[in-house]
């Protein structure tokens, strides 16, 4: 599991930025760009007050044991601890385990993007933005 708050989130989006800039082909930037504007076309920001899941996953042979509520849990557990407002995550339109756990665990879809190229791209769908307000 890979998480932070949205400050952090921005402070680190910024140093990627500076930085890719600095060592990216020019040849290969038109390709890159595409790339990067589809995806963000159908990301969301993540606000300042929010604590962002970036990555959870659970191997297939260790589902259905709970590892995936102990990880949600501990995620909550760190974004209540950075004073975070709530907890989110995006998941893609074809992954309904996952969206069972988080609608078991309170999360609620927000938002759902797709486009055309991300559907084909992928064959996820798109992404479901689902979030949790977190008691204080």
């Amino acid at each position: 599991m890979v998480g932070y708050s949205g400050a952090l989130k921005r402070q680190v989006d910024e140093k990627v930025h500076f930085v890719m800039a600095r060592i990216l082909p020019l040849m290969k930037l038109p390709k890159i760009l595409v790339n990067v504007a589809d995806l963000s076309r159908i990301k969301q920001d993540v606000r300042m007050q929010d604590y962002y899941v970036l990555s959870l996953g659970i191997l297939p042979e260790f589902r259905n044991q709970g590892l995936g509520k102990q990880l949600l849990k501990q995620a909550e557990l760190q974004a209540s601890e950075t004073s975070c407002r709530s907890i989110c995550l995006d998941v893609t339109f074809n992954n309904h385990a996952a969206q069972v756990l988080l609608k078991g665990r309170g999360y609620t879809v927000v938002c759902s993007k797709t486009t055309d190229r991300f559907e084909r791209m992928t064959r996820a769908g798109g992404l479901h933005r689902m979030a949790k307000t977190l008691n204080s």
